[in-house]
């Protein structure tokens, strides 16, 4: 929590803000075009119809960062469900 608190400080200093997105479901969905992609926990590798296929973690940040820079400030906290 330490660094959370020091993180929004430094971006508030700097004129910044600092944007929490729910994580959640993002590594069932692709990241390039969002449609649903069911994997079990074991499966570490995402692989798309769409052609998209990178490490499971690289596909949830890269749709965690979308969501991020696609929200629109209306309150709450952004989600895969809110922002899309």
């Amino acid at each position: 929590m330490l660094f959370l608190n020091v993180l929004k400080y430094v971006a508030w200093k700097l004129g910044k803000r600092v944007l929490f997105v729910d994580p959640k479901g993002t590594s069932q969905h692709c990241w390039n075009c969002l449609n649903k992609v069911p994997k079990e926990l074991s499966q570490r590798w995402h692989s798309c119809l769409c052609g998209e296929s990178l490490d499971r973690d690289e596909n949830s940040a890269k749709l965690i960062r979308k969501i991020g820079l696609s929200y629109k400030s209306g309150g709450g906290t952004p989600s895969l469900k809110k922002a899309f």
